[in-house]
């Protein structure tokens, strides 16, 4: 509407690169695909690289950007205030993403749970 901060929004949706191997995966996990298989660990290591590079990549980027533009952005407060909850929130999910494809080995599932943890 403003044309303002429509470069930041592309930037954002760069995330959606990311979003294909994520839901990949969910369909491979409910596909119940063994995560040993060829298929779901060629998904998990391209889900790690593309969460690194387009997820917290863009993000990381747009923090920086607002930090150093901010005295010349109108409601700079309100945006990097909404971005570092953001970054807080993100690298919470990069956390659980790698504990649960990466360091999963010798920790009991129970079903009851398992929505919640992965």
């Amino acid at each position: 509407f403003t044309h303002q901060y429509v470069a930041g929004a592309v930037v954002a949706l760069f995330v959606e690169v990311n979003s294909v191997f994520l839901h990949t995966r969910l369909l491979l996990k409910l596909a119940k695909v063994a995560p040993n298989s060829h298929i779901y660990t060629v998904n998990k290591l391209l889900n790690v690289v593309t969460y690194v590079t387009f997820r917290l990549g863009a993000q990381f980027y747009l923090t920086w950007y607002l930090i150093h533009h901010y005295s010349s952005l109108d409601h700079a407060l309100y945006f990097l205030t909404t971005m570092m909850l953001m970054n807080i929130m993100i690298l919470i999910y990069f956390y659980r993403l790698l504990r649960s494809d990466f360091f999963s080995k010798g920790r009991p599932h129970s079903s009851e749970h398992k929505f919640a943890e992965d």
